[in-house]
This record gives structure tokens, sequence and C-alpha cells, in this order.
């Protein structure tokens, strides 16, 4: 997964504001493939712009050790450096659960 990012590459996303590079987000990935061994995602909708997209989707995964089920209606922005081809950012957003 990490052969995507371009240098300088960073994620951000409401529940974990700070910007995290290339390797954090694969670490942060992991944790949540971990604690929503069942998540999924459904895209609803994709608006392709001329250096990356925006993709509209329904996020829902249980919660491994309560078995809560949690539902994100989110919008994820991916902006694609023209000269690599490789992802310099991407920005999740979404309300945060109560």
């Amino acid at each position: 997964m990490a052969d995507l990012f371009g240098s300088g590459y960073t994620y951000a996303e409401p529940m974990f504001p700070e910007p995290r590079d290339a390797a954090g987000h694969v670490a942060h990935m992991r944790q949540i493939l971990e604690t929503y061994p069942d998540r999924q995602m459904r895209v609803r909708r994709r608006v392709p712009g001329p250096n990356g997209e925006m993709v509209e989707a329904e996020w829902s995964g249980t919660r491994a050790e309560s078995g809560i089920i949690m539902t994100l209606h989110c919008f994820f922005a991916v902006d694609v450096d023209p000269k690599s081809g490789r992802i310099s950012r991407t920005r999740l957003y979404y309300e945060p659960p109560a």
C-alpha cells in the first residue's frame, strides 16, 4: 500500500486531525482492520478531477471487542501528484460518532 503514496504524502480525518505520513496512514489502516475485521465501504459516488477525485461513501463495521456496529457517511478527497502519478494527500471527512 505504501507504494501508492508520493513523497510528502499526508492523511488526516476528524477523529485523528494531526496529519500522518504514509507509514502512519498504513499503521492506522492496520489498526482499523484489527478493530473492525468485517468493515466494508460502499461507494455512493465518485467525482473525478484533473489531479484527484472526491468519493462519497458509507463505511460500516462491527467493533471486534464489543459487537457494536458503527456506520459513517463520509467523503474522501484524494489528490494525485501529476508528475509521479502517486497519491500526494488524502483527507477523510465525516461527522464523528457520538
